[in-house]
């Protein structure tokens, strides 16, 4: 996020995010390392869960619930002193929710509308803000993206992913109709849940391996059933899907006589009937045309 906060290098006009796709770049051209390890470096879950945090806290800002969290900062606050400690509360709860990054980006100007209002120095906020962010952050496995990629490693050497899959093995045979039903329920709660990248990482292979024991020529069809329910899975909920919260968003901005409020109970509505009727349609010609 360093894009945000530095300018531009003097001798080199570029911003930080270029100039690091060009560093990324030459080492493939010098050969440092190769185009297959540039891509295995690509981590898609954490850049999933970046993009999908980011986006909740933004949908929460224009929803103007950090208007209601000013109210609730400054309610019978003690002085300057209280309400540093109040930001510093905030912040390390939010960023074990939502990344230290997307925290700062949201609660900076926050912070200083805080500083501001109450006419006290805003610097005092800001290092309440980034320091307790960076602490708050290593509090849960979805705080910080090195926090996601040692969770995930670590969750699948616990053994429980494993045990829970023998568990339901049995149950789950890709070949038997009730098996695709089990499956098709375990990957969308865990889409919704945990979101459909760590769901893919968990149970691609489990899957895959499954499958391949009962034939070959299941295997891909396991890929494809994974693919399918985990993407459209995201039409559940408001916040399953960025472009739900895109399109929420972009309703909310028109013109008074255009506007209009998607509420997340009134996409429930839709979503629930709306999921099972796409994948019960996606599960049959899966199933016919392989």
């Amino acid at each position: 996020m360093g894009f945000l906060v530095f300018p531009a290098v003097p001798f080199l006009p570029i911003w930080r995010p270029a100039g690091y796709l060009l560093g990324a770049m030459l080492m493939v051209v010098f050969q440092v390392i190769s185009p297959t390890q540039a891509y295995s470096s690509i981590d898609l879950s954490i850049l999933g869960l970046l993009f999908g945090t980011m986006m909740v806290s933004v949908y929460l800002e224009k929803a103007e619930a950090f208007k209601y969290l000013e109210k609730l900062l400054t309610w019978k606050s003690q002085g300057p002193k209280d309400l540093v400690f109040r930001v510093c509360l905030v912040s390390a709860i939010a960023s074990a929710f939502f990344t230290n990054d997307t925290t700062c980006m949201v609660l900076t100007e926050f912070a200083l509308k805080i500083a501001r209002k109450h006419d006290v120095p805003p610097r005092p906020f800001l290092l309440a803000l980034a320091s307790s962010a960076n602490i708050g952050s290593s509090a849960t496995p979805i705080g910080n993206p090195q926090n996601l990629a040692i969770a995930l490693n670590g969750f699948n050497k616990t053994g429980i992913p494993s045990s829970l899959w023998e568990f339901m093995e049995p149950y789950s045979q890709i070949d038997h109709a009730t098996g695709i039903a089990i499956l098709a329920l375990t990957i969308l709660i865990l889409s919704n849940v945990i979101s459909n990248v760590p769901t893919v990482l968990l149970l691609g292979g489990r899957m895959a391996a499954s499958a391949a024991c009962i034939s070959p020529d299941y295997v891909n069809k396991a890929w494809l059933m994974l693919a399918w329910v985990s993407t459209v899975s995201g039409n559940l909920s408001l916040v399953g899907s960025a472009a739900n919260m895109i399109v929420c968003e972009q309703a909310r901005r028109l013109p008074h006589h255009y506007e209009y409020n998607l509420s997340f109970w009134s996409h429930l509505k839709f979503g629930v009937p709306s999921i099972i009727i796409v994948t019960a349609i996606g599960l049959i010609l899966l199933n016919f045309c392989l």
